[in-house]
This record gives structure tokens, sequence and C-alpha cells, in this order.
């Protein structure tokens, strides 16, 4: 199986459990995602977030109850083999909006 490296850490949810990483916080990362997303569910994502977080990475994420992938695209309930279902959630938007400008100001001054 072939995995790639992101900053000397694998991407192989195997590789992530139970790992003690030394992160080398070069970028802070905002991640905000949909709970009911079945084209790359939030769990996984999660996960590597726990384990970055704990190994030093200034990361911040949000999972929204309900939301599906592509849930701040405005337009009628869709699906498609690569992306599954989205579905626009005005509600997630605007708070996933309020989310990322708050991690901005507070980490880019």
């Amino acid at each position: 199986m072939n995995r790639t490296k992101w900053d000397g850490i694998a991407t192989s949810s195997k590789e992530f459990q139970g790992a003690k990483l030394k992160w080398r916080n070069r970028a802070f990362i905002a991640k905000v995602r949909g709970r009911a997303d079945d084209a790359t569910p939030p769990t996984e994502c999660v996960q590597r977030g726990t384990v970055m977080q704990a190994a030093g990475a200034l990361i911040a994420w949000r999972v929204y109850p309900g939301a599906t992938h592509a849930f701040d695209e405005p337009g009628e309930d869709r699906f498609s083999k690569t992306l599954g279902h989205a579905k626009y959630d005005p509600n997630a938007t605007a708070d996933a909006h309020i989310q990322v400008q708050r991690f901005l100001r507070t980490h880019l001054q």
C-alpha cells in the first residue's frame, strides 16, 4: 500500500493511533466539516486533528450535525458519485463563516 507523508506524518490511520509525534507547527489549520458528509466522513479527519493537536499543532475544527459535503454551497440538493450527497445548510454556513473569521483574527495578529 502506498502512503503519502504530510510533514513527516503518514496519512494511514493505523499510524495515527497511539503515535507520539513532534509536530513542527508551520501553519495553523481550521476545519469545518459536516457530520453527514458521506464523501469524506469527518471521523478520520477529527482523529488526525486530535493527534496533531496533542503533538503541538495549532488546529481547530467544528463538525456540524446533519450537514453534508459542500454544506456551504447554495443550490438544490444533489448527489454525485464522487461527492456523495450535498445539501445547502444556511445555519451551518453562517456559523462556519463566523468560526473561521474568529480563528483567523486570533491567529493572524
